[in-house]
Formats: C-alpha cells, structure tokens, sequence
C-alpha cells in the first residue's frame, strides 16, 4: 500500500499564508512572501494530516508527498516536529510555474521509477489525497485511485 499526500489544503491548513488572484488563482508571489519558517510554524494540521501523523509509527507501507509547494528547509522542519513521515517527497522547483496537475503528473511518474514499480502498481496499490480539482481529474485519468480531500476532511471534522 501507498499512501500519497499533497500538503496544503489537504494535510496542512496553511489559508493564513495563502491569497488569491481575481478569478481564484493562487498568488505564487505572495504565497513566497508569506513562506517564512515564522508563518510556516503556525500551519496547522487539517484532520488527514492528523491522520497521517497518527498511522506513521506502525504503517508498514510507504508514504509519498507530492506537492505544489517550493520545500524549503522550515517546510522539512514542520514536517518533522508534526510526526510527518514520509518515504519519498517530490515538489515544486524555485521558478517552476508549471501547472500544478502537471508538476503531479511528473511526480506520480517519478515516483513510480524511483519505487522501481510500474504505472499499473500505482494504479492498484496507491492513493493519492489532493485538493486540487485538476489533480484529481489528472490522477483518475491516469487509472490513480483519487480523494477529495477538501470532501475526506469536511466528513472527518463532523
């Protein structure tokens, strides 16, 4: 089994660092401003997130990141001091403004390689949690078992 998360919105509520452009796109400058190990540290984990950290210590398959976001050190760190463990990390390069479904094309590709598996495996043994519309439509397409994370959220908060 395979478990792939994305971070913000779907593990991580990171809404106070986030703004976004008249027609709802997100605005990569400002989110670059606001990524300051200070605003970093008061992210908060959204109930998957906690999830995630709960099954850590004892799961014996593996865990994937896959993420929009430009990781830096103080990303690694909340990460760490959150109980976020993970086996494989893949994520935006400084620059990149490549869509995000796209980047997570790639990744979901990298990630089969660097598991030494084929896109069928992943098609049987992975899901992969997101929020992003397009990636869950991207994902599904390519045969990944997809959840909404907003939704797989909303249920667990109740």
């Amino acid at each position: 089994m395979l478990y792939i998360f994305d971070l913000d919105h779907t593990t991580i509520d990171s809404s106070h660092r986030s703004h976004t452009l008249e027609g709802g796109a997100l605005n990569l400058d400002a989110w670059r401003e606001n990524s300051t190990p200070e605003k970093i540290a008061l992210d908060r984990l959204l109930p998957l997130g906690e999830q995630w950290r709960d099954i850590s210590p004892e799961f014996t398959g593996q865990i994937a990141i896959i993420t929009a976001r430009v990781m830096g050190a103080a990303d690694l760190q909340y990460l760490d001091d959150n109980g976020l463990h993970y086996d494989f990390i893949y994520s935006r390069k400084e620059g990149d403004n490549t869509p995000d479904y796209a980047l997570k094309r790639i990744a979901l590709y990298d990630l089969a390689w660097d598991m030494g598996v084929s896109m069928k495996w992943l098609q049987n043994f992975a899901w992969f949690y997101d929020d992003n519309l397009d990636v869950l439509k991207m994902g599904s397409n390519l045969g990944i078992n997809m959840v909404n994370s907003t939704l797989y959220n909303q249920k667990a908060s109740k």
